[in-house]
């Protein structure tokens, strides 16, 4: 094999290893995780945003958390990362993810996600809250 033969063999294997690892990423597990980023309109990781599932049935009653549970559970870490069971998130109605976050400051964010095209690491971008208009502000002097 001649060097320039070897040098592109030798540029190909990062790139299918790269391919191979995304590819053991997959949903096909018995109990599926997913991986959520929770970053704000600058692409900044969000820590302590809560990630809960959308309930199918509004009649349904979300259950209710202690502080403790969503703070261990069901909050993004340091680096806006959370680890979810997505059976908890699942519609048998549609095949899809409903997800969603809160993080104080920010508009609370919905996602709907098919089971079909849910990504290595779903990333959710939040919006910062606006304050009403015609809100009172500061008195002038």
């Amino acid at each position: 094999m001649s060097f320039p033969a070897r040098r592109a063999v030798r540029a190909l294997v990062p790139v299918a290893l790269a391919m191979l690892a995304s590819a053991c990423g997959s949903l096909s597990g018995s109990d599926p995780r997913g991986q959520i980023l929770v970053v704000d309109s600058l692409g900044t990781p969000l820590a302590g945003a809560v990630v809960l599932p959308d309930p199918e049935y509004q009649s349904t009653s979300t259950p209710n958390y202690s502080d403790s549970e969503i703070r261990d559970h069901h909050s993004t870490n340091a680096q806006g990362m959370i680890l979810v069971f997505l059976d908890d998130f699942f519609w048998e109605s549609d095949g899809c993810y409903h997800i969603r976050v809160h993080k104080p400051g920010f508009e609370d964010e919905t996602m709907t996600v098919s089971r079909d095209l849910y990504p290595a690491v779903l990333k959710i971008d939040m919006r910062p809250r606006v304050p009403a208009t015609g809100a009172p502000g500061p008195p002038r002097s």
